[in-house]
C-alpha cells in the first residue's frame, strides 16, 4: 500500500472532513477526492503537521496497524 492510500485510510477512517483538510493545509479539494493522487512531499508533509502525527507512522508497514490499516504481507518497507 502506498503512502497517499495510507494517508487516504487515515483521513476516512478518522472522518475527517476534506474541506476542513483543504483549507488547512491549501491542498485542493479534488487531490483529496481522486483514486489517482499521489501526494508530493510538500503535501505530504502539510497534512502529517495538519494531523500532527509522524510521517513515519505512514511509510513504516509495521505503524499501519495502530491505525487500523491491514498489513499487506506481500510488501516489505526495508
Amino acid at each position: 500500500m502506498n503512502i497517499t492510500k495510507r494517508v487516504m485510510d487515515y483521513i476516512k477512517e478518522k472522518g475527517l472532513s476534506v474541506d476542513e483538510l483543504t483549507k488547512a493545509t491549501g491542498i485542493a479539494k479534488e487531490r483529496f477526492c481522486s483514486d489517482q493522487t499521489v501526494f508530493s512531499a510538500d503535501e505530504f508533509m502539510r497534512i502529517c503537521c495538519y494531523l500532527q502525527e509522524d510521517p513515519y507512522l505512514f511509510s513504516i508497514e509495521d505503524n499501519a496497524e495502530r491505525i487500523g490499516i491491514p498489513k499487506n504481507p506481500a510488501i516489505k518497507i526495508k
